[in-house]
């Protein structure tokens, strides 16, 4: 890959390369490195997007206290190792070797159990990291609590984003995003607020 200019990111970012994740060398950004023994969270990224995607989120889940974690999945950015070539091997991309991508990516970062993140296309990755490895991709400390959490919020995001943006939801990319936000900050953040507010909204579903 040729030489490509920094990333322009929020304080409190860092981007850098892992090598031998799975036979990638894996771009990554992080955010809440600079404190050990912090409880980490992976985030992965939907399509057509990157790991910059989730730079306005990040530092809210550093001060929250986790460390962050943000690759560009396999096929993606600044990530290198896989073949773009016409008519080469799909097999790697499969869900099972992305589970195996990201199984490699917490254990080069030295952890044994971390929270996982998926939107769009990371959300079935997500969930197969969750469901074929949950000794090590978690829910959080209450599986049961925060299963009916996401669940909540995933059905306040379904009815609310286009609220959120007024009467012309696809006018306003950044509408959508503090949408996106909202949902994220309900499921890891967990706020009285906003928690009373989802328990409302799964109620009504």
């Amino acid at each position: 890959m040729p030489d490509l200019p920094d990333i322009p990111l929020p304080a409190g970012i860092r981007s850098r390369t892992i090598d031998g994740i799975n036979g990638l060398r894996m771009h990554v950004l992080e955010a809440g490195f600079e404190t050990k023994g912090r409880r980490c969270i992976l985030l992965l990224h939907g399509f057509p997007e990157l790991a910059f995607s989730w730079r306005k989120v990040m530092p809210a889940l550093a001060d929250a206290g986790y460390h962050v974690i943000a690759p560009d999945q396999r096929g993606y950015g600044r990530t290198t190792g896989w073949s773009a070539e016409y008519g080469s091997d799909l097999a790697p991309f499969s869900l099972f070797n992305l589970v195996r991508d990201a199984l490699a990516l917490v254990s080069a970062f030295g952890y044994r159990q971390v929270d996982v993140v998926g939107h769009d296309f990371g959300s079935p990755v997500a969930a197969w990291c969750a469901l074929i490895r949950p000794d090590v991709f978690r829910f959080g400390d209450d599986d049961e609590r925060a299963v009916r959490r996401t669940a909540a919020a995933a059905v306040w995001h379904r009815r609310h984003a286009g609220q959120a943006c007024g009467r012309r939801p696809r006018s306003s990319r950044a509408c959508r995003a503090a949408a996106a936000a909202k949902t994220l900050s309900m499921v890891l953040l967990d706020t009285r607020g906003e928690r009373r507010h989802a328990s409302r909204a799964a109620g009504r579903a």
